[in-house]
């Protein structure tokens, strides 16, 4: 049995199911790009390597965790060997993060760790270290109709002209968000280490693909009040390498030049604006506020 998904403007056949989320409505049969395997082919070739994260080459990426094992090879297959003790939510955190950045690296884009929205024509991203606010902020900001194309990572490339393509129609949510703002049994417990639910949401879900035109970077700073500024030159070649889903995997490993050269181009495409909020005290509104007024700016160009 497979099932079938439509991400990041590829088809996807696969022998699990991500999560609960509704499968592709197929109006006819499409040829996967890539396919999602569950297997223990690959597990006697790299059962000697004491390291968690091999790259053999570009083409055949193989990493372990202690939810199992992962093979991505060529930008097209996903190998997948669970453990018994993996679920189902565990299991679909992987594919569609760390396995979807691989394959996507094999496949020359960027893999930027943020919520990925539409205002109007066109596409802009929120990003932000963990608790900085841009889970609440994305879902303020579906609240002033704009819509959702993916949640917690998006891919781009220059070779398309920085187009956002949907995902999957989630919304992923820390415990004090779904508490204050949703009824809890009608969301999806997704993670049980970092107690996350996420809403699959299709009325704000924005099927059609639009061009990137702003990174918004919120960052929780000693500041009185929201602060924001537009960031250029090779501070913002920085702050898009810091934004990368891989970031962490690169700052051990190096980042690799073609990702650098990437980072480059996507600079002199998309604008980049950094903003900075204090500590304790509620600025969803007033951050939403300022991502409003740049949207709106970006689309009168």
């Amino acid at each position: 049995m497979f099932f079938y998904y439509y991400m990041h403007g590829l088809y996807f056949e696969s022998e699990t199911e991500l999560y609960d989320a509704p499968e592709l409505e197929l109006a006819g049969y499409h040829v996967p790009d890539v396919k999602i395997r569950i297997s223990d082919h690959f597990l006697p070739e790299f059962e000697d390597i004491r390291d968690n994260t091999m790259i053999s080459s570009y083409e055949r990426i193989w990493f372990r965790t202690d939810i199992g094992s992962f093979l991505i090879e060529d930008g097209k297959m996903i190998y997948v060997s669970p453990l018994n003790t993996a679920s189902k939510a565990e299991l679909s955190a992987y594919i569609i993060g760390w396995c979807m950045c691989y394959l996507f690296f094999q496949r020359n884009k960027l893999g930027i760790h943020c919520s990925a929205l539409s205002y109007k024509d066109i596409a802009f991203m929120i990003s932000g270290e963990s608790g900085a606010g841009k889970s609440i902020t994305a879902l303020s900001m579906l609240k002033r109709g704009c819509g959702c194309f993916s949640d917690d990572i998006a891919f781009v490339s220059s070779d398309d002209g920085y187009m956002i393509h949907p995902s999957l129609p989630l919304q992923k949510m820390c415990t004090d968000v779904a508490d204050s703002s949703y009824n809890k049994n009608e969301l999806l417990y997704i993670d049980e280490r970092k107690d996350k639910y996420a809403l699959i949401d299709k009325n704000n879900f924005d099927t059609v693909p639009k061009p990137l035109s702003v990174l918004f970077v919120i960052r929780v700073g000693d500041t009185a009040e929201v602060e924001h500024e537009e960031i250029s030159g090779i501070k913002k070649v920085s702050v898009i390498l810091d934004s990368l889903f891989m970031a962490p995997f690169y700052s051990i490993k190096g980042f690799p030049n073609k990702v650098k050269a990437e980072c480059l181009r996507m600079a002199g495409a998309v604008r980049v604006i950094m903003i900075k909020r204090p500590k304790a005290k509620e600025t969803v509104a007033r951050i939403c506020d300022i991502i409003e007024k740049y949207l709106e700016e970006a689309c009168q160009r």
